[in-house]
Formats: structure tokens, sequence, C-alpha cells
């Protein structure tokens, strides 16, 4: 009988979880642990869960590319690494980031850019750029893609 409600709990803890946002079956497997749930019960309920496809990396990490625009964008790089800290497999990112083509990062980065460049105004164009060019690689962006930015930003003013 105890393993029933524990299972009960468990599913109830981990619809909980997923009603405030997707997450990456990692993701959930450490949070259940982390709240004093068996392994055992949590790999039951996750189980479960891929099943009713309440829980899919592939949607999460789709969601989570999709969810990084605007003045929060991030580059490839950045987004790969987001994704395995949050336990999606290898595979999933590159095929996800597959669909993530250069005139999507360009445009992120450019947001990202235009950003950052309101708050520099009083700076001279060699400072702006290495300011920009830091900024824009923490964020993940390609070096090709943030040299083609400072030319058209920077440079052409």
């Amino acid at each position: 009988m105890k393993s029933a409600d524990e299972y009960r709990k468990t599913l109830e803890s981990a619809f909980r979880l997923l009603k405030y946002r997707d997450r990456s079956k990692v993701e959930l497997r450490r949070r259940l642990l982390r709240k004093g749930y068996p392994e055992e019960t949590v790999s039951e309920v996750i189980e479960y869960l891929c099943g009713l496809d309440f829980l899919n990396d592939r949607r999460f990490a789709q969601s989570w590319v999709n969810s990084r625009t605007g003045s929060r964008a991030r580059g490839r790089s950045s987004l790969s690494s987001e994704l395995q800290a949050r336990g999606v497999s290898r595979e999933v990112i590159l095929d996800v980031l597959r669909g993530h083509d250069d005139s999507e990062e360009y445009s992120a980065a450019v947001c990202v850019a235009k950003e950052k460049l309101r708050r520099m105004d009083n700076l001279c164009a060699e400072k702006k750029k290495q300011r920009l060019y830091g900024h824009l690689r923490r964020r993940g962006f390609a070096s090709d893609v943030i040299v083609r930015i400072l030319r058209e930003k920077i440079d052409d003013k």
C-alpha cells in the first residue's frame, strides 16, 4: 500500500513541476530525487509521463531555444551548454539547433547588440567594439556573426 501512495505523491509532484514549464527527463528526475522520492518510484513516474508525452526532451529543447529571443537571446554555443546542463542528450540538441539557422542567430545577435549599444553612447568606437564583442561571445554567438555586426553597427557609423 505504501508504494501506491508513494507513486501517487511522486506523480502529483511531477505534475506540479510540469505545470510551470516543460522540463527535461533529467531535470525532472533531479527535482523529484531532491524532494526525497525513491529512485525506483521516480523512474516509474518518468517512464509513465514519457508514455503519455507529458515529458519529451525534444519538445523541451525546442521550447527552450524558442524562448531565448529578444534581449535574452543566446547563440548556438550558449543554447547547447544550457540544454546539456539540463540533461538533454547531445543528439537531441544537435537536431534542435540544426533548425536554428544562421539568419536566426544573426537576428538574435543584432537584437542583443542594439540593446547593449544603447548603453554605450559615451564610449569611443574601439571600446564599443571590445565590450560588444565580449558581451556577444559570453552570450554564445559565433565569432563570424559578431564580426559582421561590429562592421555593420560600429564601423559604418
